[in-house]
Protein backbone atom coordinates (compact mmCIF):
# COMPACT_ATOMS: atom_id res chain seq x y z
CA UNK A 1 0.00 0.00 0.00
CA UNK A 2 1.27 3.48 -0.86
CA UNK A 3 1.73 5.74 2.16
CA UNK A 4 1.93 9.50 1.72
CA UNK A 5 2.52 12.34 4.14
CA UNK A 6 1.41 15.93 4.03
CA UNK A 7 2.49 18.91 6.08
CA UNK A 8 -0.46 21.22 5.73
CA UNK A 9 -2.34 22.84 8.63
CA UNK A 10 -5.68 21.15 9.15
CA UNK A 11 -4.92 18.33 6.73
CA UNK A 12 -5.06 15.68 9.45
CA UNK A 13 -8.67 16.64 10.32
CA UNK A 14 -10.56 16.97 7.06
CA UNK A 15 -14.20 17.94 7.15
CA UNK A 16 -16.41 15.21 5.72
CA UNK A 17 -19.91 15.91 4.50
CA UNK A 18 -22.42 14.72 7.09
CA UNK A 19 -24.73 13.46 4.34
CA UNK A 20 -23.43 10.04 3.26
CA UNK A 21 -24.99 10.52 -0.19
CA UNK A 22 -22.24 13.08 -0.88
CA UNK A 23 -19.35 10.80 0.08
CA UNK A 24 -18.93 9.26 -3.41
CA UNK A 25 -18.15 12.77 -4.68
CA UNK A 26 -14.98 12.72 -2.54
CA UNK A 27 -13.50 9.95 -4.69
CA UNK A 28 -12.34 10.87 -8.20
CA UNK A 29 -12.34 7.15 -9.08
CA UNK A 30 -16.13 7.08 -8.72
CA UNK A 31 -16.63 10.38 -10.53
CA UNK A 32 -14.54 9.16 -13.50
CA UNK A 33 -16.48 5.92 -13.76
CA UNK A 34 -19.81 7.75 -13.61
CA UNK A 35 -18.76 10.11 -16.40
CA UNK A 36 -17.27 7.42 -18.64
CA UNK A 37 -19.70 4.57 -18.35
CA UNK A 38 -23.26 3.57 -17.64
CA UNK A 39 -25.09 5.12 -14.72
CA UNK A 40 -26.18 3.30 -11.60
CA UNK A 41 -29.75 2.10 -11.49
CA UNK A 42 -30.71 4.29 -8.52
CA UNK A 43 -29.80 7.94 -7.91
CA UNK A 44 -28.99 7.32 -4.23
CA UNK A 45 -26.62 4.42 -4.95
CA UNK A 46 -23.78 4.29 -2.40
CA UNK A 47 -21.66 2.18 -4.79
CA UNK A 48 -21.14 -0.59 -2.27
CA UNK A 49 -23.00 -3.70 -3.47
CA UNK A 50 -26.45 -2.43 -4.39
CA UNK A 51 -28.30 -4.12 -7.27
CA UNK A 52 -27.79 -2.16 -10.47
CA UNK A 53 -24.62 -0.39 -9.30
CA UNK A 54 -22.48 0.45 -12.34
CA UNK A 55 -19.30 1.28 -10.39
CA UNK A 56 -16.46 -1.22 -10.62
CA UNK A 57 -15.18 -2.02 -7.12
CA UNK A 58 -11.69 -3.03 -8.26
CA UNK A 59 -9.83 0.23 -7.65
CA UNK A 60 -6.98 0.87 -5.27
CA UNK A 61 -8.76 3.00 -2.65
CA UNK A 62 -12.04 1.06 -2.58
CA UNK A 63 -11.14 -0.35 0.85
CA UNK A 64 -10.90 3.19 2.21
CA UNK A 65 -14.25 4.02 0.66
CA UNK A 66 -15.86 1.00 2.34
CA UNK A 67 -14.26 1.93 5.66
CA UNK A 68 -15.76 5.40 5.41
CA UNK A 69 -19.25 3.88 5.40
CA UNK A 70 -18.38 1.36 8.10
CA UNK A 71 -17.06 4.03 10.48
CA UNK A 72 -19.29 6.97 9.56
CA UNK A 73 -18.33 10.63 9.91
Amino acid sequence: MDTRRADTPGFNRPELPTDARQWPLLFPEIRRQQQAGPRCRFRDCRHLQEPGCAIDRHWERYGYYRALFDQGP
